[in-house]
């Protein structure tokens, strides 16, 4: 008898597993091909995210430890806002596609060459080690204001599926900004780094550290302490927030910082830091990179339907030797001159700079500025 039962029950979930696959066969077909294939990729994509290495941010113990201690109404909230946050994310890992991007890049930003070939380097040795993570050593970005550093990491950082987070250094005057002030001051939160780290979708974003050069010490608060930690990997790995009192591995973070004069920096910064000059583009550089500030700011305008696509040789040859940042206060205002001279009405051929159209800003000995006319 009881074998009897046994059987009957093998045949009973022998005949429902049967009829689950003919219930999701008569679901599948019917949704149509093309919903069926999104709904594919969909799975495919859930696949891919869950083979991506996670890495732990902060330690939920540490949370729940810190909690139980006497803390303020606001220090409270914080730590209760981070308990709920996840504390696992995911690495960006080297692909195939980063290293076309960055080869696109190196069109887009010639000057930045020797930085592009290093992530490049980089990348290349990643896709065949087993930790593919994107990965690179603090680098330094020295060259002269306005050679477009901000551009182009806002730039690589797309390129590279990497979340972009920047701090100018000229504005802080102390490292509390950075790394939190104690919760027993009135007012405090917690610092730039843990904050952002926090908000990032990944663990190894790019933090880009504008003007480092121009950082001021106010009394015995150097903004700069807090980069002893953050730029060496085997202590970023528990850098402390002081407001939360909470340590995080900020160890995966891609640091890069700018500067216009490096002996400014100090040497225990430096020896942290793998550094690069950029220079201001040649003509031709300036040419490649006139068109590319053209063709990001027609498509950001939604000037597309008003100007041709291409800039003529006369107005490339016009804008040779002013920094990139110029170029694209340059070409707006050429634009709208153009557009108001032409009064041009819907229907009619698209516009074409003219090289009159430009105006190149200049500063006189007297520092007055002015503008070069055609």
């Amino acid at each position: 008898m009881a074998q009897q039962q046994k059987d009957v029950g093998n045949s009973m979930q022998a005949a429902n597993k049967i009829i689950d696959e003919i219930i999701l066969s008569d679901l599948v077909n019917s949704i149509p091909p093309s919903k069926r294939e999104t709904h594919a990729n969909r799975q495919n994509r859930a696949k891919r995210q869950d083979s991506r290495r996670f890495v732990s941010i902060f330690n939920r113990e540490e949370v729940v430890k810190v909690s139980r201690e006497r803390s303020s109404d606001e220090h409270s909230a914080e730590l209760s806002k981070l308990s709920k946050e996840q504390d696992m994310k995911p690495l960006v890992e080297a692909r195939e596609r980063h290293l076309k991007r960055l080869s696109y890049l190196k069109q887009k930003f010639p000057n930045f060459k020797s930085v592009i070939e290093l992530y490049e380097m980089s990348l290349a040795m990643a896709l065949h080690t087993a930790k593919k993570s994107i990965q690179m050593r603090p680098l330094l970005l020295i060259g002269p204001p306005g050679v477009g550093k901000t551009r182009f990491l806002l730039e690589l950082s797309k390129a590279l599926g990497c979340d972009f987070y920047k701090i100018d250094m000229s504005s802080v005057t102390a490292g509390f900004v950075l790394s939190g002030n104690t919760s027993q001051w009135g007012g405090s939160k917690p610092g730039f780094v843990s904050q952002s780290l926090r908000n990032s979708k990944v663990a190894n974003p790019i933090f880009f550290v504008d003007e480092i050069d121009k950082t001021r010490a106010y009394g015995s608060s150097n903004p700069l302490n807090a980069f002893y930690t953050l730029f060496e990997k085997h202590a970023a790995n528990a850098f402390l927030d002081e407001y939360l009192n909470v340590h995080f591995d900020c160890s995966y973070i891609n640091w890069l910082a700018s500067a216009n004069y490096i002996e400014n920096i100090e040497a225990a910064i430096l020896s942290r830091m793998q550094v690069i000059h950029i220079d201001m583009p040649s003509d031709k550089e300036a040419q490649v990179i006139a068109q590319s500030i053209y063709d990001e700011l027609l498509e950001h305008k939604e000037w597309l339907p008003l100007f041709e696509s291409k800039l003529s040789k006369a107005v490339l040859t016009k804008m040779a030797g002013i920094s990139p940042r110029q170029m694209s206060q340059v070409i707006e205002v050429a634009c709208q001159r153009r557009f108001t001279r032409s009064k041009w009405k819907p229907g009619r051929n698209k516009l074409r700079l003219q090289a009159n159209d430009i105006v190149i800003p200049c500063v006189s000995n007297k520092t007055r500025i002015g503008f070069v006319h055609e």
